[in-house]
């Protein structure tokens, strides 16, 4: 996923600040699920809903007003009710990595109680 930065992206230096980085992670991994066919609104019908319990970031090099940035995002660790979701976000010019993260979401059902993922989501993560 491409995002290019504006004005309201950054802080008075003109850098990226810092947690619009989970912002971006956010919609890469919507787009991310999306493109492999599961459909989240269905699910949430449903009472299923993936809530992300933690976060990691590791911050290597400021990303400025104009950038375009590219992020890539896998899963890894899939679980019975949880995976991970993990990212890096490089600068297209030079495809520097700005920064690598990790996220952990668990599967929750309308009482906020951990549930198993269904089986057909965990073959398409």
């Amino acid at each position: 996923m491409k995002i290019k930065i504006y004005y309201e992206d950054t802080d008075a230096g003109g850098v990226v600040y810092y947690a619009n980085y989970l912002r971006y992670f956010e919609r890469a991994r919507i787009e991310y699920i999306s493109r492999r066919g599961i459909d989240l609104k269905k699910l949430e019908a449903k009472g299923i809903y993936f809530v992300v319990v933690r976060t990691e970031i590791d911050y290597r090099r400021p990303a400025k007003l104009y950038d375009i940035l590219e992020v890539k995002i896998k899963t890894s660790e899939v679980k019975k009710v949880s995976f991970w979701t993990e990212y890096q976000v490089t600068r297209k010019e030079d495809k520097e990595t700005i920064v690598t993260g990790r996220s952990k979401l668990v599967c929750i059902n309308d009482n906020f109680k951990v549930i198993p993922i269904p089986k057909k989501i965990i073959t398409k993560l």
